[in-house]
């Protein structure tokens, strides 16, 4: 979906006027509401009279949302990263961000897979932001990070959405289609860390992500071609 972002910006600015922000938005909200058990209806994305907790997160990860949109152009960076846990999680005012050093103490296990204790997080996020600071990145390559930024899981709370919000910034910044992880098919999705987890190879995470990026240029066509019509007083 080529020009994809001439449509999310009006003069260097979020187009909150569009439908096509709007719409990229709350889908993105949704499912990652959903993904992490909060369950509720498309129209209550941004219903205040919500449960609090579901409120929160939709408040949260919607200022991150706009975080990244405002951000992409920006090279990934530990201090980076955490901004977009400390608006996940603490609700500051963007301008006026507090950086916490809050990586995860305590040892857990995911998958029957044990992951790094706290001694080895900051060595091992600073190897993959070094690793990873390039011109571009293919999908292989945001599917490579993604997994590994969930092996590492550095936060205790919160690891799963920040990897998908910068998932979401690698896209903008390198020009690759955009979508949204589906609560709905959440499984293949997680399918792709195991088969990472098992052969060190992204190629699961890639097929499902390319599978999302179709998923998601079949809904999102029709209105894009008509606003970009729109916008650009051309045809596509």
């Amino acid at each position: 979906m080529r020009n994809f972002k001439t449509l999310l910006f009006k003069n260097n600015q979020i187009n909150v006027q569009s439908p096509l922000y709007n719409m990229f938005k709350n889908d993105f909200v949704y499912h990652s509401g959903a993904i992490e058990g909060l369950v509720f209806i498309m129209d209550d994305v941004n219903c205040e009279n919500n449960e609090q907790k579901k409120f929160n997160h939709n408040l949260y990860i919607s200022e991150c949302f706009d975080f990244v949109l405002q951000t992409y152009s920006e090279k990934i960076s530990e201090k980076y990263i955490n901004s977009l846990h400390t608006i996940l999680l603490e609700k500051k005012v963007i301008e006026n961000i507090v950086q916490f050093d809050r990586y995860r103490i305590d040892e857990i296990t995911i998958n029957e897979r044990k992951k790094p204790n706290n001694e080895k997080i900051r060595e091992m996020m600073n190897e993959l932001i070094t690793k990873y600071h390039k011109e571009k990145m293919s999908l292989i390559d945001i599917a490579r990070f993604h997994c590994q930024f969930e092996r590492i899981h550095p936060f205790p709370h919160g690891s799963g959405s920040v990897a998908r919000l910068i998932m979401l910034k690698q896209c903008l910044q390198n020009n690759v289609k955009p979508f949204v992880i589906e609560d709905t098919n959440k499984v293949f999705y997680r399918n792709g860390f195991v088969f990472y987890d098992t052969t060190d190879k992204p190629d699961g995470m890639k097929r499902y992500l390319k599978n999302q990026q179709m998923k998601f240029i079949s809904k999102y066509k029709a209105m894009y071609y008509k606003l970009f019509k729109e916008e650009c007083g051309k045809e596509y």
